[in-house]
C-alpha cells in the first residue's frame, strides 16, 4: 500500500502541475475551464467568498435560473454537463459552485482552503452568497424563478439553506429565496413542525451498517491526515477501503463511482485532496452526537411554498435517503397536496444525472416548468 500511495500521489502531482500551468496560460473570461476533459467551458466564471468560484451558463436574461451543487467528492466537474444541458434544452441561466473546500483551481488550490475544513454554517453562508452572485448577474428585466438543485453533500448545504430562510422568512420577496428546489440522491428527515409522519419502509441490517461504516472511515481519514500524518493516513485508510469492498460493505457499486471518471480525465482528486475533502464526516459525526441532530438534518415544513423533486438511483447497496421523507414525498404526489414528488431513475446509482442526463434532464426541466398553483 505504501508503494502504490506514493506512485499515485506522485503522478497526481504531477498531473496536477500540468493543469495548473495549461489553466494559467489559457485565463479567458472563462478561465479555459473543461478545456482538457472535453467538459463544456462554462461562458463566464466570477469569484466570491475569496476562493470560491460560480461557473456561469446560458442567457442571463433568462425567465428562469438554477444554482447546482454537488457533493462529495466532487468540485464543479461533475455538474457542468448537466448546467450546459439545463441551459441549451431549458433555456436557464444556470450558476454551478461546489462545497466550501472542495474547489481546486490555479487561484484557488485546494490547500489554501481552511486546514480543518468549513462549518454547516458557512456552507449555507456559501450559498447565499452565490444565490445573491446569481441574482445580481441576471438581467432579466422581471424576478427569474429560481430553482435549487443539490445532489450528495450538496443535498444539506441546500436543505439547511431552505430550511433556514424558511425560519427567517418575513419577506416572501427576497431575491435569494428559491421558488423550487431538486434534491439528487439524498433527502434528510422531516422538518421539526411535521406532524404524522409516515414510517416508510425500514433498512435491512446491512444498509445500516453500509451507511455507518463508511461515514466513520471518512470521517477517521480526516482526522488521520489532519491531526497525525499525512503520510501515514492514506496507508491507514486504504485497507479500510479494501476490506469494506471484499466485505460488501461499499455504499455505492463500482461502475457506478466510475461512471465520473471521463468528466474528470486526469484531473480527478488525488488522494491528499479527497481525505481533505472527507471533513463533512467528521462534522457529520459531531452533529449525530449533538443535541442539534434533528434540527441540523432536516427540510422545510411548506412544500407547498418550496416544492421538492427528488430523483434517485435505486441501483445501490443502500440508500442515502430517510425513508419516511420519502415517502411522504410519494404521499404529496399521490394525493395532489403539492409539485413535491419522489422518481425512482430505474436503471442508475448515486451519480445518476451522469448516467442518464435526458432523462434526469426532462423531469427537472418539468418541474421547473409546472406553475406552482399550490403556493399562497
Amino acid at each position: 500500500f505504501i508503494s502504490i500511495y506514493y506512485r499515485f500521489e506522485y503522478n497526481n502531482q504531477a498531473g496536477t502541475r500540468t493543469q495548473a500551468l495549461t489553466m494559467t496560460t489559457t485565463t479567458t473570461a472563462t478561465t479555459g475551464v473543461g478545456s482538457s476533459t472535453g467538459l463544456p467551458e462554462p461562458d463566464k466564471v466570477l469569484s466570491y467568498n475569496d476562493n470560491s468560484a460560480l461557473f456561469l451558463y446560458g442567457d442571463p436574461s433568462s425567465s428562469k435560473m438554477a444554482l447546482l451543487s454537488a457533493g462529495f467528492a466532487d468540485d464543479h466537474t461533475v455538474f457542468q454537463p448537466f448546467a450546459k444541458a439545463l441551459s441549451e434544452q431549458g433555456g436557464m441561466f444556470v450558476g454551478v459552485i461546489c462545497l466550501p473546500g472542495f474547489d481546486d483551481r490555479p487561484e484557488a488550490p485546494w490547500e489554501s482552503h481552511k486546514p480543518d475544513g468549513y462549518t454547516w454554517d458557512e456552507w449555507v453562508q456559501s450559498i447565499r452568497e452565490a444565490a445573491k452572485l446569481l441574482r445580481k448577474t441576471s438581467t432579466c428585466n422581471e424576478k427569474a424563478e429560481f430553482t435549487g438543485i443539490f445532489h450528495d453533500f450538496g443535498v444539506v448545504a441546500g436543505a439547511v439553506w431552505a430550511s433556514r430562510l424558511e425560519e427567517e422568512a418575513t419577506d416572501a420577496t427576497d431575491p435569494t429565496r428559491p421558488d423550487k428546489i431538486v434534491f439528487f440522491d439524498v433527502l434528510l428527515g422531516p422538518s421539526l413542525k411535521t406532524k404524522d409522519i409516515p414510517e416508510g419502509d425500514k433498512l435491512t441490517r446491512k444498509q445500516m451498517i453500509t451507511m455507518t461504516v463508511y461515514r466513520v472511515i471518512l470521517a477517521a481519514a480526516f482526522l488521520l491526515q489532519r491531526y497525525v500524518s499525512r503520510l501515514l493516513a492514506p496507508v491507514a485508510i486504504i485497507p479500510a477501503f479494501v476490506i469494506m469492498a471484499v466485505s460488501g460493505l461499499s455504499p455505492c457499486y463500482d461502475w457506478d463511482t466510475k461512471s465520473t471518471e471521463p468528466l474528470y480525465g486526469d484531473n480527478k482528486p488525488g488522494i491528499q485532496r479527497v481525505l481533505y475533502m472527507s471533513y463533512p464526516y467528521w462534522n457529520m459525526l459531531k452533529t449525530f452526537a449533538s443535541s442539534n441532530k434533528q434540527k441540523t438534518f432536516s427540510h422545510h415544513s411548506d412544500w407547498k411554498a418550496l416544492p421538492i423533486l427528488y430523483l434517485y438511483g435505486p441501483k445501490k447497496p443502500t440508500v442515502f435517503h430517510k425513508m419516511s421523507t420519502l415517502k411522504m414525498l410519494e404521499i404529496e404526489e399521490a394525493e395532489g397536496r403539492s409539485l413535491s414528488k419522489a422518481v425512482a431513475v430505474e436503471d442508475t446509482g448515486h451519480f445518476l444525472y451522469v448516467q442518464k442526463q435526458d432523462e434526469c434532464l426532462k423531469h427537472v426541466l418539468d418541474f421547473v416548468r409546472a406553475e406552482n398553483t399550490f403556493a399562497s
